[in-house]
């Protein structure tokens, strides 16, 4: 679910008005099974985010952006200011995407009406947009259809109508929010140390991945990643129900940690891996990482150098067989 929310298309992102960046907890339901955040102001503001910039304005890409910004009115290195996914419940399909820029909302929802399946439902004072997604795969249960509301500055995204209708309850105050509660204080909490936020609270990751039996094994996990002077630093905190407990997930973290470290082929693993500390306290076990800026941008200048060479190989292969 939490990945197809991620991947729903660049038109959904529609017909907001306003900015904002730090976590709204006046936004996420009270008691959330998973909540995560990203502050794109935050972002832009870090010696990362100012090279990905750099990136994003090289020639090739800003003619793709300019047809972007025309086509709908936004620019997404200017105008998209935060992100942030919750879910209500141990089911995925809880789950529901928030985003906050700035956009036109009557030429996206023009545009919107394109979509396949395209319908408009009321919902109260509200109306609920709703298309037949793409082509991915889906269990039997799963809907096809993806769910969108506009709410002043944001948009709420879902795969069922009851999520975004809750979670338009939630935003007009009709239902309980974080901002009504002292649990997890930490989220909402701006600044640079904080662009990503996320926390995970009795969320169910299925039995696909056998490296989930840390989350399994958590009361509660977060997460906290940003830029602190000249260093990209994380930390990651499992809580247990008890000491045994985290002495079991410090255990399966280094054991997870030591595979990474065998990833001598990889340079960029190899790095993250090395920079990886454990520590344990009593029943909460921390990673924390602390890597130079100035080797995360190098590492992403090179990756994009990578593709932009692979493309061009590829597009000059195919051109020397066309002309045979």
């Amino acid at each position: 679910m939490m990945k197809q929310l991620l991947l729903m298309p660049a038109m959904t992102l529609c017909a907001l008005t306003a900015g904002a960046a730090p976590l709204k907890r006046a936004d996420v339901t009270a008691n959330p099974a998973l909540v995560v955040h990203v502050d794109f102001d935050g972002l832009r503001a870090t010696s990362l985010g100012k090279a990905v910039l750099d990136e994003m304005n090289q020639p090739d890409i800003d003619t793709k952006l300019s047809a972007i910004q025309g086509l709908f009115s936004f620019d997404p290195r200017t105008q998209l200011h935060g992100a942030t996914i919750y879910g209500t419940a141990q089911n995925p399909p809880e789950g529901v995407l928030i985003i906050y820029a700035e956009f036109d909302s009557n030429r996206v929802v023009n545009l919107g009406k394109l979509a396949p399946g395209f319908q408009t439902i009321t919902n109260g004072s509200h109306l609920i947009h709703t298309w037949i997604g793409g082509n991915e795969k889906r269990t039997n249960s799963d809907s096809p259809h993806i769910y969108a509301a506009i709410k002043d500055n944001r948009i709420i995204l879902g795969k069922a109508e009851a999520s975004v209708a809750a979670a338009l309850d939630v935003v007009d105050g009709k239902s309980p929010s974080l901002a009504g509660e002292k649990s997890l204080p930490e989220l909402g909490d701006g600044g640079p140390g904080n662009v990503i936020q996320a926390v995970v609270s009795k969320f169910d990751f299925g039995n696909q991945d056998p490296n989930a039996a840390i989350f399994k094994m958590s009361k509660l996990v977060r997460l906290q990643a940003g830029e602190t002077g000249s260093n990209m630093v994380a930390t990651l905190s499992f809580e247990a129900k008890d000491g045994d407990t985290a002495t079991q997930i410090s255990a399966i973290a280094q054991g997870l940690v030591a595979l990474l470290k065998l990833q001598q082929g990889n340079p960029d693993v190899l790095k993250i891996a090395n920079a990886i500390s454990l520590h344990q306290d009593g029943a909460i076990v921390t990673a924390s990482a602390s890597i130079l800026t100035k080797d995360v941008v190098y590492s992403i200048k090179s990756k994009v150098a990578e593709a932009e060479e692979r493309h061009s190989g590829g597009t000059n292969t195919a051109s020397a067989k066309k002309t045979e």
